[in-house]
């Protein structure tokens, strides 16, 4: 019994005289069974040869500006841990069969908005941009249909095979390839896209501080832009945490060759650290960090990477 911790040696079992040959001779035929020569080291690496073999290229994330995302306040913090900014969601306002007044009119009236909603300063001005870009994400627009059905009409026998139809329509518009192929005029595929404008605010405090807090500072602002907007029938929602990192994540990574593009915006998706279950630690990760999930490149069609 527990023979296998016992220290008394058995009698009846002699231990053989290894002279390094039988041990030799056993490594040879075993390499030789898996058809393969073993492994030599030459034994004459140097601590230059081993700094080349994990030597890292400086990253691209690195410059990027932002530290995370407050879903409380909803804005993003920059990398200095004081300044935020804020992005929105921009719906243009219908210009097709307006008269040339009309137009004049709304472009005044941009004008004014962007001008008179911002404090001037000498330093560390307020910065506003707008981005307009072609997308082929469905999942928003589906989201917005699915919420415009009315509560006594929601998953119904009708309802659900309307939107599984749907479903199927825009994402099959939505392929690169799209459903076929305009020979006669364009020569390109037809194929549906949005058409998203979005507007980032913020401003760099430096080492200025100003009395009023920097997220009650830029609220102030915003509210000022977003109100002088919709009197030109311009309308601006604010993005969340969700919302921004889809855009980005889809923005850096738009041909990923190591993957579906839906399986990594789906399993890459934001994680908002107020829906963490009860009783688990939330993950804590760095918003740029989770922006990148492929090299960046100069030259697409060269596939030369950026140092």
């Amino acid at each position: 019994m527990l023979s296998l911790f016992t220290r008394n040696k058995s009698t009846n079992r002699q231990t053989p005289v290894d002279d390094g040959q039988s041990v030799q001779a056993d490594e040879t035929l075993t390499a030789a069974v898996k058809g393969r020569q073993p492994l030599k080291r030459p034994g004459k690496m140097t601590r230059q040869d081993e700094e080349k073999v994990y030597h890292a290229n400086p990253s691209i994330i690195d410059f990027l500006p932002w530290a995370e995302f407050l879903d409380e306040e909803q804005c993003l913090l920059l990398d200095d841990g004081v300044s935020v900014g804020a992005v929105y969601d921009v719906t243009p306002v219908a210009t097709e069969g307006r008269t040339e007044e009309r137009l004049e009119q709304i472009r005044d009236s941009v004008e004014d908005a962007l001008q008179d909603s911002f404090d001037e300063h000498d330093v560390n001005p307020w910065v506003v941009q707008f981005f307009c870009q072609d997308e082929d994400d469905t999942d928003a627009y589906l989201d917005r249909l699915r919420g415009y059905v009315k509560p006594h009409a929601q998953r119904t026998a009708f309802t659900d095979a309307w939107l599984g139809e749907m479903e199927r329509h825009i994402r099959s518009i939505s392929r690169p390839e799209g459903l076929f192929t305009d020979s006669l005029i364009t020569g390109q595929p037809w194929r549906g896209q949005q058409r998203r404008t979005r507007m980032v605010v913020y401003r760099w405090l430096g080492k200025s501080r100003d009395p009023m807090p920097p997220v009650a500072m830029l609220n102030q602002v915003c509210d000022r832009v977003v109100n002088a907007l919709g009197g030109a029938g311009i309308r601006c929602t604010r993005q969340n945490g969700l919302q921004v990192h889809g855009w980005l994540l889809r923005l850096f990574n738009p041909s990923p060759d190591w993957v579906e593009k839906t399986t990594l915006y789906r399993q890459a998706a934001y994680a908002d650290p107020r829906e963490t279950p009860e009783g688990t630690v939330p993950v804590s990760n760095d918003f740029a960090e989770t922006l990148w999930f492929t090299p960046p490149v100069s030259d697409p069609g060269k596939r030369r990477v950026v140092d």
